[in-house]
């Protein structure tokens, strides 16, 4: 699990629940490694369904803590991000089986939003559309990721299909920025800030929330407060962690 953390306040605004496979002979792996495997074996689905319960159920083993109960910075009620693949989306008990989940631990619609990238958006059929329409419909959040980092998609476009909450700006674009000065005269840098703060402002200017996403140096972060990002995850900013280790985030 990894914060996203307000860059003004210090306050953790929501925790997106990372998918890890550690593999007895491989080690750990990325969903990259093995989610078309489990679409390929038909168990795509199943395993979404399990990822939004478990990673419910933690969320809710942490909101009783007392820790979290006392400490200053945390969003209440708490909120989740989960990632979900075009495959998973367009499954047609998909909504069904989050919202039940939902219940079952006691959460509102308002404490999950959904991850999916923009490549999947800008490629998705009419199931996965309306399985994002509904979400949303139901109160439950949908956070574009990856926004700037696929080649040959439009934006505009994508907003379009999807009502998205939020976006996250892809590592690609952030750790591609320059750690010298604004004025140091590199035009190619110069040209990645530029984007960061084109997406931040197209973002901001639509109402809505920006994250940068993949921070990984203390002076590039210095650099998004001065373009203007109050949002920004990443190991700089906190480290992900196990699902144990949750009341570790907090403030204190």
């Amino acid at each position: 699990y990894q914060p996203v953390v307000d860059l003004r306040t210090g306050e953790m605004r929501m925790i997106e629940a990372l998918l890890r496979w550690d593999h007895p002979r491989h080690g750990r792996l990325l969903p990259l490694e093995f989610l078309t495997v489990a679409e390929e074996s038909g168990q795509s689905h199943e395993l979404a369904a399990w990822v939004v319960e478990r990673a419910l159920a933690d969320l809710a083993v942490f909101a009783r803590d007392p820790a979290w109960a006392t400490a200053p910075g945390w969003p209440r009620p708490p909120r989740l991000s989960i990632n979900l693949s075009a495959h998973q989306l367009a499954h047609p008990e998909l909504c069904t089986r989050i919202e039940e989940a939902l219940t079952r631990h006691g959460f509102v619609p308002q404490n999950l939003a959904i991850d999916v990238s923009e490549r999947v958006v800008a490629t998705a059929g009419e199931h996965v559309l309306r399985s994002l329409e509904t979400l949303h419909r139901h109160g439950i959040g949908i956070v574009l990721d990856d926004v700037g980092g696929s080649a040959g998609t439009a934006l505009l476009a994508v907003l379009e299909r999807v009502p998205a909450d939020m976006l996250k700006v892809d590592p690609s674009v952030i750790t591609s920025m320059d750690l010298g000065e604004p004025d140091d005269g590199d035009h190619r840098e110069a040209l990645q800030r530029s984007m960061a703060a084109g997406l931040l402002g197209l973002g901001k200017g639509l109402g809505l929330t920006v994250v940068a996403e993949g921070v990984d140096n203390p002076r590039r972060l210095q650099q998004l407060r001065r373009l203007g990002f109050d949002l920004a995850q990443g190991n700089v900013v906190a480290a992900p962690v196990e699902a144990g280790r949750l009341v570790s985030l907090l403030p204190g």
